[in-house]
């Protein structure tokens, strides 16, 4: 029994050093930051531990032009409990070229930062 915990202990620890060493070490940082710490998945506030990426502002930006309706629709209630249970941080409704609804929650507005999730998959999808 001791000769299989000692393997057993021998090829953990040789699989966090590879991990450690290479291109896989942020998986240990989820596991020692999170994991460890109750999270059982990603969440808003988790990019404070990651290495960050700056996107630089563009010399001349253009923001979205706000349609002549902008805010001006009342949100369903079945879709705002839904934002409110689901715990949404940003709702935008973009139609043709121009923002027609904006509304942010938990504390949270347009200069707010957070994680992208599947929000840059949707852009991405858009885009393509």
């Amino acid at each position: 029994m001791k000769r299989i915990c000692s393997i057993l202990f021998i090829v953990i620890l040789l699989l966090f050093s590879v991990l450690y060493i290479s291109d896989y070490n942020y998986f240990l940082t989820g596991v020692s930051k999170f994991y460890i710490n109750g999270h059982v998945t990603a969440f808003l506030k988790d990019y404070e531990s990651f290495d960050n990426r700056v996107i630089r502002t563009s010399k001349d930006p253009q923001p979205w032009e706000k349609h002549s309706f902008y805010n001006q629709y009342q949100i369903d209630l079945d879709l705002e409990a839904y934002h409110i249970k689901t715990q949404t941080v940003a709702f935008l409704v973009i139609k043709n070229d121009s923002l027609l609804y904006e509304k942010y929650y938990g504390g949270f507005n347009s200069g707010s930062k957070s994680n992208s999730f599947s929000m840059a998959k949707s852009i991405v999808s858009a885009l393509l």
